[in-house]
């Protein structure tokens, strides 16, 4: 399977809940980057799974529609729509994904959404995160 396909596999994985899948995609000391989230980087798979918890509490359910991807060398950017449960209602959320990879695994990942929207909600992913 090339990058691409990695990359889609792995954002399928997110939306389908599959912790597990997810983790096995990224490299221990993955670097996360979400530019419009307070705590913005996560260092390192055991900091990701506090953020990936909080966000599978938080979404029932999910799929996501590919809208284009590009690959260049080691770098895939995603342009897609997640369609997440939250709350007993479907919505959509669209997303732009950088990812980097090193080792045939995901090494670093930026994600851009307007978290701005996630304010309807009583809870957002990862609120838990720096509770620990």
């Amino acid at each position: 399977m090339g990058l691409v396909g990695i990359v889609e596999e792995f954002v399928n994985a997110l939306c389908q809940r599959d912790k597990k899948k997810v983790l096995s995609y990224l490299t221990s000391d993955v670097v996360i980057e979400h530019p419009a989230r307070p705590e913005g980087k996560i260092e390192g798979t055991a900091q990701f799974e506090g953020l990936i918890d909080g966000f599978f509490q938080w979404v029932e359910d999910g799929k996501v529609e590919v809208i284009r991807t590009v690959k260049s060398e080691n770098t895939v950017w995603i342009e897609r729509k997640d369609i997440w449960k939250i709350e007993g209602k479907w919505v959509d959320v669209p997303i732009v994904g950088i990812f980097e990879f090193g080792e045939d695994k995901i090494s670093r990942w930026v994600e851009y959404l307007d978290f701005g929207y996630m304010n309807q909600f009583k809870t957002r992913p990862g609120d838990n995160l720096h509770k620990k």
